[in-house]
């Protein structure tokens, strides 16, 4: 076994990213026992690393050590399981209450920065979509429909986009919150949160500067234009919640991701996951109108939708 070690160790030397005085300082030492990094392991499982972080450690040494391949990284992971996220750590409410004050309204005098941000926000929590998903979002006529009335809009994504599930890639269909009001009026409390002003607005706004499809571009440095990355739109969504809580003087809370706002559903819907493609998880906005009394129950029917995704046809 030590015989065989060794040989691996050469090939792993020679393959390792070292510098010469490294690999001539290890090519001299004997085959180091797997029982001496031990230690260190149960050093890093006392301080609560879990096991997918300890994992690259273990796969490092494995090629130049007699490290067990498969014991370690298991005893960690049953001594310290993966922690699930079962609720998000932030207050939606507080934040969809702080979009309807400075920095983020009125929206036509916002900074850009914050308008983009919120309309990120909106569009993510009413669509329950992955970052990918909305990255994949355009606005060239064939990816985005405006009704004729103007009271809601589809959005379809980029075609040459390949989702991870067959559910997946599907269009979206929101419906304006309120009545149409004339410019010179404030607008009510429910147009506040409704995204498909913030996406005119968004639209408006960029159209100087555009210079890619996608419908999310950078605001601002040298890709002023051009096509935002899924991670910086992921960004946007913590930057929102974070400006909430820092709004209300609040301590921010641990652990905000991006993709947390799919987490969120209206309570007494069905328990779906959201893998699932369901409906219910576009109602988020709705239901928290609906209880705060900003629109009526039955605005909600088969003719305004106020937020539904759909597949084709639906």
């Amino acid at each position: 076994m030590s015989s065989l070690m060794l040989a691996r160790r050469q090939v792993w030397l020679a393959q390792s990213p070292l510098s010469e005085t490294c690999r001539r300082t290890l090519r001299t030492l004997p085959v180091v026992p797997g029982e001496l990094f031990g230690p260190a392991a149960q050093q890093a499982l006392d301080r609560g690393i879990q096991a997918n972080q300890t994992q690259q450690q273990f796969a490092s040494l494995r090629g130049a050590t007699s490290l067990p391949r498969q014991q370690p990284p298991q005893g960690a992971q049953r001594r310290n399981p993966p922690r699930a996220v079962r609720v998000p750590s932030w207050d939606l409410p507080l934040v969809l209450g702080a979009l309807r004050l400075p920095p983020f309204e009125p929206l036509d005098q916002a900074p850009l920065k914050w308008l983009s941000a919120k309309f990120a926000f909106l569009l993510a929590i009413a669509s329950a979509k992955r970052a990918s998903e909305l990255h994949a979002l355009s606005v060239s006529e064939q990816c985005i429909r405006w009704n004729s009335d103007g009271t809601g809009v589809a959005l379809w994504p980029n075609p040459s986009f390949f989702p991870r599930g067959a559910h997946y890639n599907q269009v979206i269909e929101l419906a304006a919150y309120g009545p149409s009001h004339p410019p010179d009026e404030e607008a009510s409390s429910a147009e506040l949160l409704c995204p498909v002003r913030a996406l005119r607005c968004y639209i408006q706004e960029t159209a100087g500067f555009r210079q890619s499809d996608g419908l999310f571009v950078c605001y601002g440095g040298p890709r002023k234009g051009q096509a935002l990355s899924r991670q910086r739109l992921s960004k946007w969504v913590v930057e929102v919640i974070e400006e909430a809580y820092k709004s209300r003087g609040l301590p921010l809370p641990l652990n905000i991701r991006g993709h947390s706002t799919r987490r969120w559903r209206p309570q007494g819907q069905c328990s779906c996951s959201p893998r699932s493609g369901c409906s219910c998880f576009s109602g988020t906005l709705r239901t928290f109108l609906i209880g705060e009394d900003r629109i009526p129950r039955d605005y909600v029917g088969n003719s305004h939708p106020v937020l539904s995704t759909a597949s084709g046809g639906q």
